[in-house]
């Protein structure tokens, strides 16, 4: 085989496996939106059917000849066409020690064990889900020991998320957060209360797409519907889908929730067009793409600048006053109250959220904890770490979708993302000046929405995580950037 052959061989199975992964996000947005429970049993074989094909295609013994045959002559292949295959070898190498038959059983798994989740949930039945907890936990242990890992088993779990990051690199800075928070705890005060209003489903849609048309999503290019548990799915340029799920007695959930998709929307619908049809479509780590759902929930979504502007439309699509005052809604919505739901917790505790479940994670998967300890295990942590503990399963272990679908080693990106949200930030305001000034107009948003298009969402995987962080903000994740900022915060809002 030439080289200009086994070129466009590489390019022609990246178009393939790209071509399956859309149809299979398609597939899965329809499970987790509108599926009738009957087709959930279909729908997952068809999608572990779909996923064990991208898996051959993309660990089969001709692909990794003609990727072999590539790196022979790297002189030849553009800095774009290099990033792929550094890509595709590094996916290819940790793959290919997987059967394929496990990997097509584990998405056959996954995929049902959702629906699964989502009916122990609602009855509060952990002893039904804690069985097929296990058979995911003990796949992704075996997958583990495929991969092979740096010191401890977790960091092959991190790597599927952040292949830079390792617990011993996470350890240090969770510590950092963790203590910074401990101490920033007692500078909470009294709380501001919101009126109880009661907004109908339509209405937040309303509320949901008017927010996501502030931020500057483009609705002609995706849309905002309902699940279980929010999501973002994108399935090329010109579709990124959004969900959110609307509890008509608690409004904020949904606006929150949809500030936070729309942010992982914006960076999925600004990667680069050029980039459809390869494996740089995907984003460079999730600790990234986390950091802009959090700077638009959080950086954004939760500041005095923000309300003063969109406060009035979002009372008047509601049907119902959320509240008069924009100062008095700020200082509400940034209350602290350390609690049991993460997606509802306030922006200075949702880290410790996290930092329990990273801990949770690696007791699964360092220790060998099982599942049907997990739920006295993450009351002891809420119970230590937060001071309360939940009452039922669905407050407790059960209240996230992630380890359903074996995604274990995501939660730290979360967490890891608000860090780096801090401090992009701080990197626009040094050369933009006061983000406050820019979140109250069109003209300042789509100024803001600009620059985090050319420094980070049109990259998508071309760069790496820690060259992003460099190049942006000079340095890599530093924990100071957001405990100084949620100081700053804590003193506005008390």
């Amino acid at each position: 085989m030439t080289f200009d052959q086994a070129k466009e061989s590489f390019l022609t199975t990246q178009r393939q496996a790209y071509s399956f992964l859309s149809a299979v996000a398609l597939m899965y947005w329809d499970l987790q939106t509108i599926m009738p429970p009957k087709g959930v049993s279909s729908r997952s074989q068809v999608l572990g059917t779909l996923q064990g094909e991208i898996f051959r295609l993309t660990t089969s013994d001709a692909y990794g000849a003609v990727m072999d045959t590539l790196a022979e002559a790297p002189e030849k292949l553009s800095a774009r066409e290099k990033r792929m295959l550094e890509l595709a070898q590094w996916s290819y190498n940790r793959n290919k020690k997987i059967p394929a038959d496990a990997y097509e059983a584990f998405s056959v798994l996954t995929a049902q064990a959702n629906h699964l989740w989502k009916g122990a949930k609602e009855k509060n039945d952990y002893a039904s889900f804690s069985p097929h907890l296990q058979k995911i936990i003990d796949y992704a242990r075996q997958f583990a020991e495929y991969w092979g890992y740096a010191d401890k088993p977790y960091d092959a779990m991190l790597a599927e998320y952040d292949p830079a990051l390792l617990t011993a690199q996470i350890d240090p800075i969770f510590s950092q957060l963790l203590s910074g928070t401990r101490k920033l705890l007692s500078r909470a005060g009294e709380n501001v209360a919101l009126p109880n209003v009661t907004v109908p489903p339509e209405r937040q849609k309303a509320v949901g797409e008017y927010l996501l048309a502030a931020m500057g999503y483009d609705l002609d290019a995706g849309n905002l519907f309902t699940t279980e548990h929010p999501f973002t799915c994108s399935i090329h340029s010109g579709d990124t889908r959004v969900t959110t799920k609307y509890h008509p007695t608690q409004p904020l959930s949904s606006i929150f929730s949809v500030l936070h998709e729309g942010g992982h929307g914006l960076y999925d619908q600004n990667v680069s067009p050029e980039l459809d049809g390869t494996n740089l479509r995907d984003s460079l780590s999730m600790s990234i793409h986390e950091s802009q759902s959090r700077f638009w929930e959080n950086t954004v979504g939760r500041s005095l600048a923000f309300w003063e502007t969109h406060l009035e439309k979002v009372n008047q699509l509601s049907g119902v006053a959320l509240c008069d005052d924009p100062k008095t809604f700020f200082r509400a919505i940034n209350a602290v109250r350390p609690s049991l739901i993460r997606i509802e917790a306030d922006e200075l505790t949702y880290n410790l959220h996290i930092i329990i479940r990273y801990e949770l994670e690696k007791a699964i998967f360092n220790d060998g904890v099982n599942s049907d300890t997990l739920p006295e295990l993450w009351a002891a942590k809420y119970e230590e770490y937060l001071g309360v503990r939940p009452k039922t399963y669905a407050e407790g272990v059960l209240q996230d979708s992630h380890w359903s679908g074996g995604s274990f080693g995501y939660f730290p990106s979360y967490a890891l993302g608000n860090l780096c949200a801090a401090q992009f930030a701080n990197a626009f305001e040094k050369q933009h000046g006061s983000l406050s000034g820019h979140v109250q107009t069109p003209e300042g948003i789509a100024l803001l929405v600009n620059w985090q298009k050319e420094n980070i969402h049109r990259y998508g995987a071309e760069e790496t995580p820690r060259r992003i962080m460099e190049r942006v903000c000079g340095e890599n994740i530093n924990p100071d950037f957001f405990l100084q900022y949620i100081e700053k915060k804590l003193a506005e809002v008390y």
